[in-house]
Parts: structure tokens; sequence; C-alpha cells
């Protein structure tokens, strides 16, 4: 008969951070979340192979196990059976259902919850000191659901920027004409058609996938740094998603305020309205800048307070000083061809 403790399925006292559990009541796998050592048996709270100290409470959160069936507490209990359904438990499923449900994040909910973890993710994502406050260590990356939130942003976005666009220059054509007739809305497909379906116009955003693959690439060029703290590969890719495509909405919507502005001064015709014409054309190169340093800090963010590894803003600044580089000479090579 299955035997638990406590019998009844009152709440039990938290777990010490330091403190080391029971290990006979341990029947799932306990390893390092940075490095994969396993933890089985430990009484220290440092990871003798990369040093990252953690808590016991995080890895290894007994009392917070329930049943999948029933959301009876496991803890203390002797087999792998549910004492009150006689369900049989996967203790490594349970562990996995207390991670990940209770996070928002978009990898971990967006079977249940799409659009509602598609946005609090990306608000949480603009605030890298939160987000890496809110993500820890020990959670598991889920990597194919975190580049389908990448790519949803990169894809709203162009398409955003480029219908954006073309409504802009359709309302100044159309103020611009001697009378207002159907023909003025006969035309507005056409303008957002245009812009859609032509590939130069996705030019912009095929540069920013450039900068964010080769980002990425320049992150991985730290090998000693990743072999000293046994850093794995899903941590950098979770790392970077999160700090590279998250200002990029706001980025558009600044760029089409000041690009639908250009086009109205652009009808006024004075010289002062030129020069300011031309200024505001020269502004996405501002927000570019602010993306850059938005995506600097959120990188160094989350080396300090995620990897925890040390040296992490330089770490953000030199990668993605090469990656604009590399950039820069993809581009030119492009051009003078």
């Amino acid at each position: 008969m299955a035997s638990a403790v406590p019998l009844s399925n009152s709440p039990v006292i938290p777990q010490s951070h330091s403190t080391a559990p029971p290990w006979h009541l341990v029947h799932f796998e306990v390893q390092c979340a940075r490095c994969g050592h396993n933890l089985h048996g430990q009484t220290e709270t440092v990871c003798p192979t990369c040093r990252l100290e953690f808590a016991w409470s995080d890895a290894v959160p007994l009392e917070q196990l329930t049943c999948g069936k029933c959301n009876y507490h496991l803890y203390g209990l002797a087999d792998s059976r549910c004492p009150e359904c006689g369900t049989k438990v996967d203790w490594n499923a349970a562990l996995l259902r207390y991670r990940t449900a209770q996070k928002p994040l978009f990898e971990y909910r967006w079977r249940d919850r799409p659009i509602r973890s598609f946005v609090r993710t990306w608000f949480l994502s603009l605030r890298p000191g939160r987000l890496w406050r809110r993500i820890v260590i020990h959670d598991p990356p889920r990597l194919k659901p975190l580049l389908i939130w990448m790519l949803i942003i990169i894809g709203i976005a162009d398409l955003f920027a480029l219908a954006g666009v073309a409504l802009a220059q359709w309302i100044m054509a159309s103020m611009s004409a001697v009378r207002w007739t159907d023909a003025n809305w006969a035309a507005l497909p056409g303008y957002v058609l245009g812009r859609i379906t032509s590939w130069r116009w996705h030019a912009p955003f095929g540069i920013f996938i450039l900068w964010c693959v080769l980002g990425l690439f320049a992150l991985m060029l730290y090998r000693q740094s990743m072999r000293i703290y046994k850093v794995r590969t899903a941590h950098i890719v979770r790392v970077w998603a999160y700090s590279s495509v998250a200002f990029l909405p706001l980025a558009v919507f600044g760029f089409l305020a000041a690009f639908t502005l250009a086009e109205a001064i652009a009808n006024m015709g004075s010289w002062q309205n030129r020069r300011m014409y031309y200024w505001l054309y020269d502004s996405p190169a501002i927000f570019g800048l602010l993306a850059l340093i938005h995506g600097i800090w959120s990188i160094g963010q989350g080396y300090r307070k995620y990897l925890r590894m040390p040296h992490s803003l330089g770490i953000a600044i030199v990668s993605q000083i090469m990656a604009g580089l590399c950039v820069m000479i993809i581009g030119l090579r492009v051009f003078i061809n």
C-alpha cells in the first residue's frame, strides 16, 4: 500500500535553501541546471563541475510536486503511485509540470494560451531586468516555440511596417489629388500589395534577421567562457532569442510615425520643411540604435542574472559589435556588386 508523509494533503513546510533534500524520497534526476552534472546525493549548494551556486529549494522542489490527475501533493511519497487516486506517478513529468506551470512564457504556454502568453512574453522581454529575474536557470528551455515566437514577431513587424508605409503614401497621394474619388480607394490595395510582394521592401528586415543570426554566432565564439562555466548552447539561444526581437515592434511603430510625418511635411514645400523631411527620413537609424542598445542590455542582464557569468555587459557589447561589422561588410559587398 502506498504511503506518504504527511498522510494528509495539508501544506508542507517549505524546504530550506541550503538544506539538502531527503535523497531517499527523490525519485527523479537532479542535475546542475547549467552544466548537467549529476547532483544526486550531494549536500553542498555549489556544483562541483561549473561552480554554480544554487538553492536546494529550486533544484529539488519536492514540496511543490503534485499528481497530474488529482493535484495531490506528493511530498514524502515513498513509492511511485499517488495515494489519493492510485495513478502511477511520473516524477520527471511532475517536476517539468511544476517548472512550466509557474511561468507565463510563450515557450511553455503556447498550446493552451497562445495569444495571452505571446503578448505577456513580449511585455516581459521589453524589461530585461524583470525578465531575467522571472526566468531562472532551472527552467528548461523550449527552443522550438521560442524560435516560433521570434519569427511571429519579425513577420508581424515586417507586414505592419510595409502596410503602414503604403498607407501613408496612399494618403499623401490622395490628398494631393485635385478631387477625392472612388479611384483613390481603389488604389489602396495596389499600394499595400505592391510593398508586400516586392522583395526589395523586405530588405531591411532581411538585414535585421542577418544581424540576429550573426549575433548568435558571435555569442557562440566565446567557447572558452562556455567551457569554463559549462554553459549549454540551449541557454545561450534562450538569452539571444529574448534579447534580439523585443524592441522591434516599438522601432517599427516609431519609424511609421516618423515616416508619416515626413510624407506630410514633404507636401508643404518650403526649405525648412524639406530639412525636417530629410531629418525624419534619417530616423530609422535612431530606432535601430535604440533596438541595438536594448538588445545589448538584455543580453548583459541575461548573462549576469540567468547564466550567472562574469563580464556579462562586455560580452554583450563585443558580440553585437562583431555582428554589426559583419552585416556592414556583407551589405557593402552586395551593394558594390
